[in-house]
């Protein structure tokens, strides 16, 4: 491994990304993504969801729980064929540290339910944990992340077990399906906003403690990854666990700091662009004496745009630098896609939406990266209660 720099000047430069080096990761980011699409060893994982894009005149009444983290938000969620949507009950708000001890998991989750779904509805699950997805909607458990320590549910079926928590309760749920935050942002944009025939050019993207990317990709390109698939549709939402890409030209800070960490040569995408991990590398780089305390996400924006020290330099240009990294990864995953016109980005997780130096940056890159391209773009958009609105779109389906 190369050494790192000991002096502030050389690291500021070793963060700056030239507009040749974003060209470069985003070829690299196209050959990631369409190297993993078949495998099942490759650096992306490329995860089947068994989910088509949303017909156009997709409407319906489901409830919709969103798990991540250690908060969780339940509701019933009306979608109509005008593609507006109701929030009918909820959302309900719970967090995990309001649970009793001896309280099972699923019942817990179940209970934000309780009263809000009257007749029997299709429940979608937005579990944002590692979780393979099932042909038939459900997902197994893998492990769980985020200091969330249920060791009874690794290895199951967590649809069923939170369909069985609600039944148990007294609630009524006809079918349990499962997806992740970046998915239900994909499947809530383009039920939104797609047109008829042109409702797999959207992109599912969420930055804030991690970072991800969901689009929609021939089942073809997927290999026996889809085996069970017996949907008609010739797509489907792929979930790329893009926090895994490896882009080029990452700094020796990034590699010392990684270095060690338990889960070193992982994740490094978003080692270098989340909100949980750009505190860490700008206190590394700053050194105790300048800053002694990990810093919050906020901590840095505010540096960034008010400071004229080495704190404020150093935010900065970490900040640039993710802009310009994530705009790569989306330039790069719409290469892949391989689409023409316009790619909506249904952008989620509060970095990307709270951080105005943060989302400055991406849009800024994004046109750079794209000048030029004719009539393709890519385009970022927000949608509110998207988690919710995307669950309850892959219930309906």
């Amino acid at each position: 491994m190369a050494e790192a720099p000991r002096t502030l000047p050389v690291a500021m430069r070793s963060l700056k990304l030239s507009l040749e080096q974003l060209r470069e990761i985003r070829t690299e980011v196209a050959r990631q993504i369409l190297d993993g699409l078949p495998r099942r060893d490759g650096l992306i994982r490329a995860l089947p969801t068994f989910l088509p894009p949303p017909p156009e005149d997709l409407a319906g009444r489901a409830a919709a729980v969103d798990f991540g983290g250690t908060s969780l938000r339940a509701a019933v969620v009306r979608l109509d064929a005008n593609r507006n949507y109701e929030i009918e009950a909820g959302p309900r708000s719970r967090r995990l540290d309001s649970r009793k001890p001896d309280e099972d998991l699923f019942s817990w989750q179940a209970g934000a339910l309780e009263g809000l779904t009257g007749d029997e509805l299709p429940l979608g699950y937005c579990f944002s944990y590692p979780a393979r997805v099932l042909p038939d909607g459900d997902a197994v458990l893998l492990g769980w992340t985020k200091e969330i320590d249920y060791p009874e549910a690794v290895g199951k079926r967590v649809g069923k077990l939170l369909r069985n928590a609600v039944r148990n309760r007294g609630g009524k749920i006809s079918g349990a399906v499962v997806l992740n935050d970046t998915v239900a942002a994909l499947l809530g944009g383009s039920w939104k906003w797609g047109e008829a025939g042109g409702r797999d050019s959207f992109i599912g993207m969420v930055v804030g403690t991690g970072f991800n990317l969901a689009a929609f990709f021939p089942v073809s390109t997927l290999g026996e990854k889809t085996a069970g698939w017996d949907r008609e549709s010739r797509v489907m939402a792929v979930n790329l666990e893009a926090g895994n890409l490896y882009p080029p030209h990452l700094s020796p800070w990034d590699d010392e700091l990684d270095a060690g960490r338990p889960d070193a040569g992982r994740q490094r995408m978003e080692k270098a662009v989340s909100g949980k991990y750009l505190p860490e590398l700008a206190a590394f780089i700053l050194g105790k004496d300048l800053c002694p305390e990990i810093p919050l996400l906020t901590d840095l924006g505010r540096w960034a745009e008010e400071y004229r020290d080495r704190r404020g330099e150093t935010a900065r240009r970490l900040l640039e630098r993710a802009g310009g990294l994530a705009a790569a990864a989306l330039a790069g995953l719409g290469d892949a896609l391989g689409l023409e016109g316009e790619i909506r980005v249904i952008a989620e997780g509060s970095v990307i939406n709270k951080s105005q130096f943060y989302r400055r940056e991406t849009l800024t890159n994004l046109d750079r990266l794209t000048a030029g391209e004719g009539e393709r773009s890519l385009r970022l958009l927000k949608l509110d209660d998207a988690n919710l609105v995307g669950a309850a779109a892959a219930a309906l389906l």
